[in-house]
C-alpha cells in the first residue's frame, strides 16, 4: 500500500513530455527504502549473459519464456527471486503498469488497432501476446548492466511493445 501511494503520487506529480517524442520521466517514482531493498537483492555479476565486448550485461527472469539471458537466473537466490518477482507482478504490473497506460492511453489505443489491423491482413508472422483478445500486460522485463562505453543506436522496438519502461538504478547512491 505504501508504495502505491507513493507512485501514485509521483505519477500525479509528474507531466506528459511531447517532444522529441512523446514520453515521461518520473525521478525517485519508488520509496527509497524499497530503492534500497531492490538495490540489495540485485543479482551478482557473473549471472548476467554479457557481451563479447564486455560492455552489455543482461539476466531475464526465468519464467519469462525462452530466452538466452535468464540461464543465470536459478542461481539468484530466493529471497531475491522473491523481490524481484514482487517487484514484476505487484509493483510494475499491478501499479506502474495500469499508470502508464492511462497516461498514454491514446497512444496504445492507435498502436493496438494498427497491430490488429497488420494481424488481420497477415503481415504479422509470429505469436504475439494480446493477439487473440488484444488486451496487453507488462512483461518480465529484464535486468540490464551498460558498461563504459556501451553505446544504444537510435531503434524502434518489436511491435508488440506499447510502452517501455526504464527503471535506472545508479550505483552512485544517486
Amino acid at each position: 500500500g505504501a508504495i502505491r501511494a507513493h507512485v501514485e503520487r509521483r505519477f500525479a506529480e509528474s507531466a506528459r513530455a511531447e517532444s522529441p517524442i512523446t514520453h515521461l520521466i518520473i525521478e525517485r517514482v519508488f520509496p527509497d527504502a524499497f530503492y534500497a531493498r531492490l538495490a540489495a537483492a540485485w543479482p551478482s555479476l557473473e549471472l548476467f549473459k554479457r557481451d563479447k565486448a564486455g560492455r552489455k550485461y543482461d539476466l531475464v527472469p526465468a519464467d519469462s519464456g525462452p530466452d538466452s539471458r535468464s540461464a543465470g537466473y536459478d542461481r539468484v537466490s530466493p529471497e531475491d527471486r522473491a523481490v524481484w518477482a514482487f517487484f514484476v507482478g505487484t509493483v510494475n504490473r499491478a501499479i506502474v503498469g495500469p499508470l502508464l497506460a492511462k497516461v498514454f492511453e491514446q497512444e496504445i489505443a492507435d498502436r493496438l488497432d494498427k497491430i490488429k489491423h497488420a494481424h488481420e491482413a497477415g503481415l504479422i508472422g509470429y505469436a504475439m501476446a494480446g493477439a487473440r483478445d488484444w488486451t496487453f500486460r507488462a512483461n518480465n522485463g529484464r535486468m540490464m548492466i551498460r558498461g563504459n562505453g556501451y553505446e544504444l543506436k537510435p531503434h524502434v522496438d518489436s511491435m508488440p511493445y506499447l510502452v517501455t519502461a526504464l527503471h535506472y538504478f545508479p550505483d552512485d547512491g544517486g
